[in-house]
């Protein structure tokens, strides 16, 4: 599980489909700031990249959407790998954090994509995402996080997600089974909300409608 915790995410999710807007991106030098409190372990500049950078994902959700697959699914997914970029960027070995993120976002979105038509992805895990400062190539693999997840960290995770779980009770039984299957909160994969409404025989109109309602019942819970 990528290191910034599910609640983020959540939190991060629910003010896009609350307010139907997104934030404007960093100026460089916004970026820059931002960068280097969160080296600083600055969690909170973490959580503002991510969501400063969320007009780079529905960019390329919008670039990606003919492909079969529901532009909410591709912006999750985006989300994701918006996520994960600011997680594993090396400001040392990289240049421009939106080149790198782009990257990360678009891959996550592909692999939705090869998981939806069961197609190859296009981008090589060896293939260059960018040039460090001296000219050698950041290559995906770069960008994968590993199990070695520091003691602290772990502790603060099991924390989030306790109060996840407790959060979770104020939900009905079908809004917890919807959330549940949607962000693979029981060890599965994340499903699209065409699958989860095929899996509970329920239109994927609805189960927008009830994944909606339940993020906001969430939202007032871990912000209590």
């Amino acid at each position: 599980m990528i290191a910034l915790s599910i609640i983020n995410g959540l939190i991060i999710l629910v003010s896009y489909i609350s307010s139907g807007s997104l934030p404007e991106p960093l100026s460089p030098e916004e970026e820059k700031e931002l960068l280097i409190k969160m080296i600083r372990g600055d969690r909170l500049a973490k959580t503002i990249l991510v969501e400063r950078n969320l007009r780079l994902v529905a960019k390329i959700a919008n670039k990606l959407k003919d492909n079969g697959v529901d532009k909410q699914d591709l912006f999750q997914s985006g989300v994701v790998g918006l996520i994960k970029a600011v997680e594993t960027f090396d400001i040392d070995r990289s240049r421009k954090f939106s080149t790198y993120a782009g990257v990360c976002i678009q891959n996550e979105m592909l692999m939705l994509l090869r998981k939806q038509k069961n197609e190859r992805s296009c981008i090589s895990i060896s293939e260059p995402l960018d040039y460090d400062k001296d000219g050698a190539a950041l290559e995906l693999q770069d960008t994968l996080t590993t199990n070695e997840i520091p003691v602290d960290e772990m502790v603060e995770k099991n924390m989030e997600v306790e109060r996840l779980e407790m959060a979770m009770q104020k939900l009905t039984p079908r809004e917890q089974m919807v959330i549940k299957l949607r962000y693979g909160l029981e060890g599965g994969r994340e499903l699209t909300q065409r699958e989860v409404g095929k899996k509970l025989a329920i239109s994927r109109s609805f189960i927008s409608r009830i994944e909606s309602t339940s993020i906001n019942k969430l939202y007032k819970e871990l912000t209590n």
